[in-house]
């Protein structure tokens, strides 16, 4: 039951919002765990004693059964991915902002990791857990991008959201998709990320919708200025 997490999901929709995992997440033992997933090797833990017990005399017939299942779930076609990076990429010369912040989902995270190896200057995110600092995550400007960005699943997805570490960040986009923010805040967003050390804002129009692209792109410009580069990849801000 624990396994299940907070929230029952049935082929991917939520249908029952409150699961025993609510009332001991936060107890001090059971909150160690923090994702509700890793409770399925304490699941397979007690499953394995049980049934090392009383398979004692189908030892045979077990090892048969795990070599099925094994096969079953082994890969026979492993799928590729292509990593070259787009060519922006070459442009980055200081630490760099690279938007949109989409860390759930269709997560572009792993692709500005990857194009970090080649660049090899600074970026906002990380392998780790909370995977964008919390500074940044706090940034109007960035909390807008994300709100405006439809491909991003976080506002809906507080809870799972907490589990990261972005409980915040999600609330605050929630709040801009849903219009309640205030846009007087977005105002000297280029000296905040100055000061946050960074030196390129990049916004990647290739993994965004057209429109929310365009509207991205404006917003940006609103607040940083004309951009250094503007592609129909990508547009590129020197802070």
């Amino acid at each position: 039951m624990l396994a299940l997490g907070p929230v029952l999901h049935v082929r991917g929709s939520p249908v029952f919002g409150f699961m025993p995992y609510r009332l001991l997440a936060e107890l001090p033992l059971f909150g160690l765990m923090r994702l509700p997933h890793r409770w399925l090797l304490v699941v397979f833990l007690g499953l394995s004693v049980l049934a090392a017990r009383g398979g004692r005399g189908f030892s045979g017939l077990a090892a048969c059964l795990v070599l099925v299942e094994a096969m079953g779930l082994s890969v026979v076609d492993r799928p590729r991915t292509d990593i070259t990076p787009p060519a922006i990429v070459s442009e980055v010369d200081g630490p760099v902002l690279d938007l949109p912040p989409r860390t759930l989902g269709d997560d572009a995270r792993g692709r500005y990791l990857v194009w970090q190896r080649v660049h090899r200057r600074p970026i906002a995110y990380t392998l780790l857990m909370q995977s964008i600092g919390p500074r940044i995550a706090a940034e109007p400007l960035v909390r807008a991008v994300a709100g405006m960005d439809r491909s991003d699943p976080i506002a809906s997805k507080v809870i799972e959201a907490e589990q990261f570490r972005q409980g915040d960040f999600a609330r605050g986009v929630a709040e801009w998709r849903a219009g309640r923010a205030d846009p007087a805040t977005l105002n000297g967003a280029a000296e905040r990320l100055r000061g946050l050390g960074y030196a390129l804002v990049i916004l990647h129009r290739n993994l965004l919708a057209e429109e929310d692209a365009d509207r991205i792109a404006a917003l940006l410009g609103e607040h940083l200025g004309m951009p250094a580069i503007d592609t129909e990849e990508a547009v590129l801000w020197r802070l």
